[in-house]
């Protein structure tokens, strides 16, 4: 995959070379702000300010994301647009000085809002829904969990324990349609990230149990989901304060994706500046580059699963029967 061909290079600090691979793929760069990112950062590195500036603007306008916006304003500083610079800094510096995400102890109201869910659960998607909807001069909406902090990082199984009173979201996906697009798709950072849930444990466990090109395993994945499920809708956590529960599927609705923002609205007393379709954000949605409309497709109730029913009955076995009653996604046998 392009991203982590270029972050294998970024890491290496090969510079050059991902300057050569991202003019060769200019179509592809310029859809994707994280890619965006990637090249900018190599041409700041090779001291090409004015090139990298042009690129870090590119990967802003897709998206005011906090990384974004540090990345644009170092590289204003860097070709002495000195006042958009310190515009730019005074925002970050603001931001950061409210969030004391890095003390771990609270997040209070007014810091941006958190997302959790697991892997391929449409994080991604829902941050860059509400960041385009909701965000506004007066109104700094940012995800303030989008980087690996470790004790409120977006896919953990376990509820921080630091008291929260930020605006938080937590996503489902239908269960089937998550194992497949992790069995089937990408699936992200999962195998080393989800430890206690191996999905790519093999010895032991019968043909029926595996699915998917790389035979990962269903009862492990079952297990995961479970986990996430019952630590983050079971569990009564007190700590926080502000919570929606979100389905991925319901943001690719027209009609439920119009009741959650203005739910969101109400509930957190923001102003809906636009209502972003996710459609809109195809092709620009960081680990679904290559998504299409034929993709969000996919998620409706009517799509055919590619499970088989040893498949299914592995999984069920697996998934607690209070997420079909809690979420209301339909139990297939």
């Amino acid at each position: 995959m392009l991203y982590q061909r270029l972050i294998k290079l970024l890491n290496e600090k090969k510079f050059s070379e991902i300057e050569e691979i991202c003019q060769n793929n200019k179509t592809t760069i310029d859809k994707n702000n994280d890619l965006l990112g990637i090249y900018g950062t190599a041409l700041f590195n090779q001291n090409k300010y004015k090139l990298a500036l042009s690129v870090f603007r590119k990967a802003y306008s897709i998206s005011t994301k906090i990384r974004n916006t540090e990345n644009l304003a170092n590289a204003l500083h860097k070709t002495n647009n000195f006042e958009e610079a310190s515009n730019l800094f005074i925002k970050l510096s603001l931001f950061w000085k409210n969030v004391k995400i890095k003390n771990h102890k609270k997040i209070e109201k007014h810091e941006g809002f958190l997302i959790f869910g697991l892997q391929r659960s449409g994080t991604n998607l829902l941050s860059d829904m509400l960041t385009r909807s909701f965000s506004s001069l007066e109104n700094n909406f940012y995800q303030i969990n989008e980087r690996r902090f470790d004790s409120v990082w977006k896919h953990s199984i376990y509820v921080p324990t630091i008291y929260i009173d930020c605006p938080l979201f937590i996503i489902f996906k239908n269960p089937y349609k998550w194992v497949e697009s992790i069995c089937l798709g990408n699936h992200a950072d999962i195998l080393f990230r989800q430890v206690k849930y191996p999905i790519d444990e093999k010895e032991g466990f019968a043909n029926n149990v595996l699915f998917g090109t790389n035979k990962f395993n269903l009862e492990n994945l079952g297990k995961l989901y479970s986990h996430f499920f019952e630590s983050w809708v079971i569990n009564q956590n007190k700590n926080i304060k502000q919570k929606i529960i979100v389905k991925y599927e319901d943001l690719l609705n027209k009609e439920k994706r119009e009741i959650f923002y203005d739910k969101v609205s109400k509930k957190f007393n923001i102003n809906l500046n636009i209502l972003t379709d996710p459609i809109s954000l195809v092709g620009q949605v960081y680990q679904s580059e290559n998504y299409s409309k034929k993709n969000y497709d996919n998620y409706n109730e009517s799509s055919k699963l590619q499970l088989n029913k040893e498949s299914l009955s592995v999984l069920n076995y697996n998934l607690n029967d209070l997420i079909f009653d809690t979420l209301e996604y339909k139990k297939v046998f």
